[in-house]
């Protein structure tokens, strides 16, 4: 134990001039060394002041502090009604606590990530999700701020589905079905309001305008009111309709029906109208005190006669 002006008091475990440990207290300070330093002064690893601990390694078992530690021998990190909190350069935050788990918030204080309990039930919330910054899906907005989520990949927004409102409804901003697009053009609307499906080719941009190819069918006793019917159409001139009183086929050019049996009627299988097709012969007309005869066969599709032959004989 040696006392050194300027120095305080110095503990060696040998002599100072082969010593390879030594403890130093000084006017605010304690010092650990077990090496020194090319020059020969002694490297302080660990050294107490008044500002703190200063140590290189800590070799212990339990780091403790109230209710919480650090066992490092198992691993365990505990916390009691504490929580872990991260910041970066950028002024994102991270935090870490038993209420809502894992969150992250950017630098204005708005969660952009992370769990969220509401009430038992816990959910995550991200505004994007995917395996790379070109390949990604939006959740809760479209890449255009709208309610809903868009699948990109790359540069392409390839399928985007949406909240939709009927303008009629009275409840406003009220979410009453759904409109998906492909690369930005709506091709499906559904609307539970209105009881509807529209399907469309990917014409026009949105849900708003539709093409002249479409399916439409409405269902009965919707809140916007109206009969329910079935329509498929080319355009306004060529389609398909059905309602509860009557089946249309528009069509500007020439209507067919090709079928090996044609029935009209309201029950085809017990009774009604049916278009025979195939061949059939007949007498055309009888004279000469019936000792002249006109006959022949007549060819029929669908109930209507598409040729025939007759022969005037005795």
């Amino acid at each position: 134990v040696y006392e050194e002006p300027g120095q305080g008091i110095l503990v060696y475990d040998k002599k100072p001039e082969s010593a390879t440990k030594c403890v130093k207290i000084g006017g605010g300070i304690i010092g650990v060394a077990n090496s020194k330093y090319s020059s020969g002064a002694w490297k302080w690893r660990t050294a107490i002041t008044g500002d703190g601990v200063t140590a290189d390694e800590l070799t212990t078992g339990r780091i403790k502090g109230g209710n919480s530690y650090w066992d490092l021998d198992s691993g365990a990190f505990y916390l009691r009604d504490g929580s872990i909190f991260m910041t970066d350069s950028n002024g994102n935050r991270v935090y870490i606590n038993a209420t809502n788990g894992f969150q992250i918030y950017d630098k204005n204080g708005s969660i952009i990530a992370g769990t969220v309990l509401v009430g038992s039930t816990s959910m995550f919330r991200c505004n994007m999700v995917g395996t790379s910054s070109t390949n990604y899906i939006t959740t809760g907005t479209t890449t255009s701020n709208h309610p809903g989520a868009s699948f990109v990949n790359g540069s392409t927004e390839y399928c985007t589905i949406e909240a939709v409102h009927a303008k009629d409804s009275p409840t406003a901003s009220s979410t009453d079905g759904v409109g998906i697009s492909a690369c930005g053009y709506g091709f499906l609307a559904v609307n539970r309001y209105y009881r509807q499906t529209w399907l469309t080719t990917p014409y026009y941009a949105g849900y708003m305008s539709h093409p002249d190819e479409q399916l439409y069918m409405k269902s009965g006793n919707s809140n916007a009111g109206g009969s329910a019917y079935v329509k498929l159409q080319e355009n306004s001139n060529n389609y398909v309709y059905l309602d509860s009183s009557r089946a249309d086929i528009g069509s500007s050019d020439t209507a067919r029906i090709l079928a090996p049996k044609f029935a009209i009627g309201t029950s085809p299988s017990s009774g009604g109208t049916y278009g025979y097709t195939g061949s059939t012969q007949f007498i055309g007309c009888i004279t000469n005190n019936g000792n002249n005869w006109t006959w022949g066969t007549i060819n029929v599709v669908n109930g209507i006669i598409t040729g025939m032959s007759s022969i005037t004989g005795n």
